[in-house]
């Protein structure tokens, strides 16, 4: 058992346990091209905000970024910028992180916009020191909750793998209608926030056609999308009939391995956080374990109900268990309340098979298999 020093709220996450609050759905643009620091979020809603920033000037790249972001569906984002001279103390880069994201508590997923991009950081600092500070990003996701999102350079070798940490990578990068390149992570993280809001957080981006994408740096062949598959990278398509698509629903290094189930267990998490902080220092009693387990109770059932979990009935779907069977006499003596939740969360469709058996004249049949 984990010690615990400093009184606050600890969610340990256990994969073998399988059985409207906060619409977290955000996104945080972090920036290292823009020629200002902005040190403190700056909250754009729509399109026309741009205008509040004299800052984003319409050759940059993060002002692309935040324009394809809106016109595919996003709702909400927060941006950052560091100049480049700024971001080599990687413990300032922590400290920078956490003093400007722990409060926005309706934050889901950070992007590092032009980490990867060649006019910018890689003319400066090296590929290493690159990979640092993604991986600073993921690390500070992972440990709040959220999910960083890496593209990976134009050409990139795997050399931009071998060190990266818990992240969801998409590629390659996406040509806009006036034929700038764009990297995908602004058409995702543009998708994640319309379909959680309009559809449900479990509901996947895959196979929709992206807004303002004509075309992708390279196209890819079926050995090339398997691999990149293989290695935990989602593909980026483009149909001649259907446009430009995501191919993919894979994390990159992470335990639990689809994008949607990450999304809906960062989800409960935060939401359970948010929901258990105002109980720290209140008397350890019945009443308190009865109270927190009624309000989880309310907000999983909320979710279960919007589609998020599986299970036909309320015991399938999700188990809270707060009482005698995990609080023992030491626990309380120590201080602690334990919460246990079993959740089963439903899993999207990747593969369909079908077979189809042709009737010849002889009365034979011969067996066609499509995948």
């Amino acid at each position: 058992m984990n010690q615990y020093l400093t009184p606050g709220i600890y969610i340990e996450h256990n994969p073998t346990i399988d059985t409207k609050n906060i619409k977290s759905f955000s996104t945080l643009f972090l920036s290292f091209g823009i020629k200002k620091n902005v040190l403190k979020p700056v909250v754009l809603n729509s399109l026309s905000d741009i205008v509040k920033y004299p800052f984003l000037k319409d050759d940059l790249l993060i002002t692309k970024a935040i324009k394809i972001f809106f016109e595919n569906g996003g709702k909400k984002l927060y941006l950052l910028s560091l100049l480049q001279k700024s971001v080599f103390d990687i413990n300032n880069f922590k400290e920078f992180l956490s003093k400007n994201c722990d409060g926005l508590i309706d934050l889901e997923t950070i992007v590092a916009v032009d980490i990867f991009d060649n006019n910018y950081l890689n003319k400066i600092i090296s590929l290493e020191e690159t990979i640092l500070l993604q991986n600073e990003i993921s690390k500070y996701c992972k440990n709040s909750f959220r999910i960083s999102i890496s593209d990976l350079p134009i050409d990139y070798s795997n050399k931009h793998l071998d060190s990266l940490m818990d992240t969801v990578i998409y590629y390659p990068w996406i040509i806009n209608s006036q034929n700038f390149k764009i990297p995908p992570s602004v058409y995702v993280l543009g998708m994640f926030s319309k379909v959680a809001i309009e559809d449900g957080v479990y509901v996947s981006i895959a196979n929709k056609r992206l807004r303002n994408a004509i075309d992708v740096t390279k196209n890819l062949n079926k050995n090339e999308i398997e691999n990149l598959y293989k290695s935990e990278i989602n593909p980026i398509i483009r149909n001649l009939n259907e446009g430009v698509k995501i191919w993919g629903v894979k994390t990159f290094n992470s335990n639990t391995k689809i994008i949607n189930q990450l999304r809906v267990l960062n989800y409960i998490k935060r939401n359970v956080q948010n929901i258990a902080k105002w109980y720290i220092f209140e008397p350890n009693s019945e009443y308190l374990k009865e109270k927190l387990t009624r309000k989880i109770d309310n907000f999983l059932f909320e979710i279960w109900q919007e589609g998020n979990l599986k299970g036909e009935n309320q015991d399938e779907a999700y188990q809270i268990i707060c009482d005698e069977r995990n609080n023992s006499e030491q626990d309380y003596e120590n201080g602690r309340l334990n919460i246990d939740i079993a959740i089963s969360i439903t899993k999207p469709l990747e593969f369909i098979l079908i077979n189809l058996n042709r009737a010849e004249s002889d009365g034979n049949q011969a067996s066609m298999s499509i995948s």
